[in-house]
């Protein structure tokens, strides 16, 4: 086993080049192995009738000591190998072996691409993020294509075990997606990334954008008439359904008695819909239901009557 040691000055990016002389059959294992000297961040193997020179996938560590060990099968013994550790300095890579948890996320800034690997099933990469004021996210997630698998990213609420939402993105889809927008209530969430071990070591990259607002749902924090948003009138509030079973209550309160409508517009879907119910102050009694196709432009309601109150 020949072992090899370097250092990292500063967090970053590295990748190792690998290259051989020829032989018909056989080939090495190059470990990536931790400062412990004990734990192998990742293995690669080389082929000895393969191509005679390749570069790794790109892996993200934290500053610190790492070892290069290589070894093989006994068929190339006495045949040269070189290789080279490829590094670069980097503060929006993920840090490898110090990110498996929530208590060891990344933390990451709004309108800035972090770059990562999933360098296994059982490897989950975790960001950190918070939300200053009330507003909604979206997130940007690009990738390189390959044949087949892809990546689960989950918006994590601040207790690190609730999901607010999951995207799937397949590798041999678009190179680069963003997602619907998220109205959140001001505090600290996560970003966890897995893989279905088809796009292991294939390197993602995200971006968390944030615009403050104080006319979007706050989700988690409106499924129910106790923690409905207050609106007003005359203004337009925005919010998504993330899923069959959320539920977005807003609360009105109506200051005179007299005839009102409500506007209700979307983007444009080929197919599905979106009920809206008005409720009474017992947020039980339901006065009415409209119901929007999601293929049709914007909606205005017939006029209604409505007393002095709240509503919902």
């Amino acid at each position: 086993k020949d072992w090899y040691k370097f250092n990292l000055p500063e967090n970053g990016c590295l990748s190792v080049s690998f290259s051989h002389e020829d032989a018909s059959n056989g080939g090495w294992w190059v470990y990536l192995i931790d400062s412990d000297s004990t734990t192998a961040i990742r293995r690669w193997t080389f082929y000895a009738n393969n191509m005679d020179s390749r570069i790794t996938h790109s892996v993200g560590l934290p500053a610190g000591t790492y070892y290069v060990r290589i070894e093989d099968d006994g068929a190339v013994a006495k045949v040269e190998y070189r290789f080279t550790v490829n590094y670069y300095a980097s503060t929006t890579w993920e840090h490898e072996l110090d990110d498996n948890s929530p208590a060891t996320a990344t933390p990451i800034d709004f309108n800035t691409t972090y770059s990562g690997t999933i360098l296994g099933t059982s490897d989950k990469d975790w960001w950190k993020f918070t939300v200053p004021e009330n507003g909604y996210i979206y997130i940007d997630f690009s990738h390189g294509y390959s044949s087949n698998g892809g990546w689960w990213m989950y918006l994590v609420d601040s207790n690190a075990s609730t999901s607010i939402s999951r995207w799937t993105f397949y590798a041999d889809g678009m190179d680069s997606r963003h997602t619907h927008n998220v109205g959140l209530p001001a505090g600290t969430y996560y970003v966890r990334f897995e893989d279905d071990g088809a796009v292991s070591c294939e390197t993602y990259n995200f971006a968390v954008n944030y615009t403050k607002s104080s006319t979007w749902e706050r989700e988690l924090d409106d499924d129910s008439p106790a923690t409905a948003t207050p609106i007003g009138l005359n203004t337009t509030y925005s919010g998504t359904i993330l899923s069959s079973s959320d539920k977005d209550w807003w609360k009105l309160t109506v200051p005179v008695k007299g005839e009102y409508r409500m506007s209700f517009w979307h983007d444009l879907c080929p197919s599905g819909g979106w009920w809206v119910y008005l409720i009474g102050y017992d947020a039980k009694t339901s006065y009415n239901r409209w119901t929007f196709y999601a293929d049709k432009d914007t909606t205005e309601t017939v006029p209604m009557s409505l007393s002095k109150g709240t509503y919902y």
